[in-house]
């Protein structure tokens, strides 16, 4: 458990909580002594220090620094490091091993029980699941798993773990290895990609590069556990499958090539084939929109969802693998493994004779005929309560074999360790929502979420009574009382950073979807929220900054402003007004398309369009009336539909720098930027 802030430092907590709100940086001398009442330490960068191999070499143990005290070796919290404290387990020391057996327990937050982790992790679990099988406090099981860890950082906590004196290695990861692998790419592969990319067959002559790296990180790292010449159990992680999308919008292509006017039509084609049961149409222009640019997830999902409509689930399992796969282009800020990773775990394991728990065939055992879903899945790879204790009983199973040469069954174990307790499950599904959301997932996984939240957390009515109140104020978060009162829920305090120090959105389906459910129950909010909406967020003095980001970014992955103006890297660029739908208005956009591009603009109220203009690399200025009967009371959608993306290599030479350089800004092309939109009553 967290601790609890002593009362007297709360006042203290939020005076400096409002002074990073309202100033990204606050009077110097002001956050110091601030901090000093805290108890934040002070460092060279007034903050966390990067874990790396001086550190190692210094004694540290991730955040744990070597002590000595009464002769003995601990290892405590280094304060300087505080920043960091959330991201790994809430233990202040480890002391010098005291039990018959210790395992030291590596891996990502997946290993930690991301939404659980205050009160459910797999380490503990298994620890305390051994010691009642065996009849004794026989294991100590140090979990030294971090949200976030890359593989960098974990060969160096891999490496520091040997001063615990383990007797075996508990690993599960993967999901973050191929997070900057890209980065790791020689100037050869550079100039083959690039040449693949402006010349070649593109992803044909890419794969090979990419997955040659996939094989090199795992075989490092597996290298490393080898030469520590101990007990390995290597925990091999799944991914959601089924219900988690990396291109919810569906629009996204990666280094097109001119391809994208035909590939979107196609996309309408195979949806709607599919949607009509018409599986051969359907998975015909699947594979169609695949051999187009097999970046995009589209094609692999219409094929799965045909395959599935004639039931063959394993067809529709691979071509959801396949989607998966293509995360190893994205650069994508969300973590997932990769086939290549895993049949390189499990080969060179099994060569080294390490234990390996391969959870995609233990969730296939153990959950006959179910695609890995959100049954099983918090969001993209992060398990629910159930799945936890099934990856805690196998790991205890396990332990025991390799450290005791004894035998249990994985049902033994499973039977021993408790359940989650109910108002947890409903915490983290209430998390689970709100991440899901801001990840831009679709309303009916953020709706199932937000039902099991209210299923099991009775307080849960309680806070998204005051989120849907809070967001949709125009106001800071903690002026607002629904703030207040939201920090009374108790069991939400360890949260508190997670839910209310993001930048505010416009929230439309978690809030949606909170509404919905409150609903079921009996709590019908919605015409308050639309009327509250109206009230702050339509014609203040006759006029809506449509560029102001609470109306455009409705999850974290939609674009910020670049400097003065927002960057489309998306053909269809949303933005959202809040009107009564009575009203007209006249709109005025200043806009650039890329170098060298000129084409008609387009511009859509709620799939009406409005106004057509020609625009080219140079900054205009287009005025045009929005009649009201293409409003809708409420949020309308206004859409920017910019001229298809013409291929043209911008770079010729050989300098790699350059190369590489035209290879990100070509990544996900730029369509066009927005220097001011408004819309003004009339």
């Amino acid at each position: 458990m967290s601790k609890r802030p002593q009362e007297d430092l709360k006042s203290v907590a939020a005076e400096y909580a409002q002074n990073l709100y309202r100033s990204a940086s606050m009077d110097e001398a002001k956050g110091k002594s601030l901090r000093e009442k805290l108890n934040f330490a002070e460092s060279a960068e007034a903050g966390s220090l990067p874990y790396d191999e001086a550190q190692s070499e210094n004694g540290h143990i991730g955040i744990w620094k070597e002590i000595i005290a009464d002769g003995e070796v601990y290892f405590q919290r280094d304060e300087s490091m505080r920043n960091d404290f959330d991201t790994w387990i809430d233990r202040d020391i480890i002391r010098p091993k005291h039990t018959d057996k210790r395992v030291v327990y590596l891996g990502e937050s997946v290993a930690s029980g991301f939404f659980y982790e205050h009160h459910y992790r797999p380490a503990l679990l298994a620890e305390q699941a051994v010691n009642k099988l065996l009849g004794k406090d026989s294991l100590e099981i140090v979990d030294l798993s971090k949200i976030g860890i890359d593989i960098h950082e974990l060969r160096q906590v891999t490496r520091a773990s040997l001063r615990l004196s383990p007797d075996a290695l508990v690993v599960f990861a993967g999901n973050n290895w191929l997070s900057g692998f890209q980065m790791q790419l020689s100037e050869e592969d550079i100039r083959a990609i690039y040449k693949a990319v402006t010349e070649g067959k593109r992803f044909d002559e890419i794969d090979p590069i990419f997955q040659s790296k996939i094989r090199e990180i795992a075989y490092d790292y597996l290298l490393l556990l080898k030469e520590l010449e101990l007990p390995i159990i290597f925990v091999i992680p799944e991914f959601n499958l089924k219900d988690w999308h990396l291109d919810i919008n569906g629009q996204g292509l990666l280094w097109p090539r001119g391809e994208t006017e035909q590939w979107m039509q196609l996309k309408e084609v195979a949806e709607k084939a599919l949607a009509q049961n018409k599986v051969k149409e359907a998975r015909e222009a699947a594979t169609e929109l695949i051999s187009l640019n097999k970046s995009n997830t589209a094609g692999y999902r219409v094929l799965a969802e045909s395959y599935l409509i004639e039931e063959k689930h394993e067809e529709a399992l691979q071509a959801l693998l396949d989607g998966r796969d293509t995360i190893m282009y994205r650069m994508s800020p969300v973590p997932g493994t990769h086939t290549v990773l895993r049949e390189q775990v499990l080969e060179l394991g099994q060569k080294e004779n390490f234990t390996l728990i391969d959870l995609p065939a233990l969730l296939k055992m153990h959950f006959p005929g179910n695609m890995p879903d959100r049954s099983i899945f918090l969001d993209y790879c992060h398990f629910d309560d159930n799945a936890l204790r099934l990856v805690a009983a196998h790991l205890s199973k396990e332990v025991i074999r390799t450290l005791y040469d004894k035998e249990v069954s994985y049902e033994q174990a499973f039977e021993i360790i408790p359940r989650s307790e109910s108002r947890y499950k409903g915490i983290a599904h209430l998390m689970s929502a709100m991440y899901n959301a801001h990840l831009d997932q679709s309303p009916e996984v953020i709706r199932y979420h937000t039902a099991q939240a209210i299923k099991h957390f009775d307080r849960a009515e309680e806070f998204m009574t005051q989120y849907v109140d809070m967001v949709n104020r125009n106001m800071p978060k903690y002026l607002t009382s629904a703030y207040r009162k939201i920090k009374s829920i108790e069991e939400l305090n360890i949260y508190f950073g997670r839910i209310l120090v993001e930048e505010k959105v416009l929230d439309l389906k978690l809030v949606q979807a909170m509404l919905d459910e409150l609903k079921v129950k009996g709590k019908d909010l919605e015409d308050h929220i639309k009327t509250l909406r109206l009230r702050e967020h339509s014609f203040k003095n006759g006029r809506i900054d449509l560029l102001d980001p609470y109306l455009f970014r409705e999850s974290y992955l939609t674009a910020t402003l670049d400097g003065q103006a927002y960057t489309s890297r998306e053909k269809h660029t949303r933005f959202y007004a809040v009107t009564t739908g009575h009203e007209s208005a006249s709109a005025s956009i200043t806009l650039k398309l890329p170098e060298g591009i000129a084409g008609t603009v387009r511009v859509l109220v709620n799939g009406n369009p409005v106004a057509a203009f020609d625009a080219e690399e140079c900054w205009s200025t287009h005025r045009f009336d929005i009649p009201a009967d293409v409003f809708v009371p409420d949020v309308s959608v206004i859409s920017i539909e910019w001229p298809a993306y013409r291929y043209t290599p911008q770079y010729e030479g050989d300098d790699v720098e350059a190369m590489s350089e035209w290879l990100m800004d070509n990544l996900h092309p730029l369509y066009g930027k927005i220097h001011q939109f408004t819309l003004e009553q009339k």
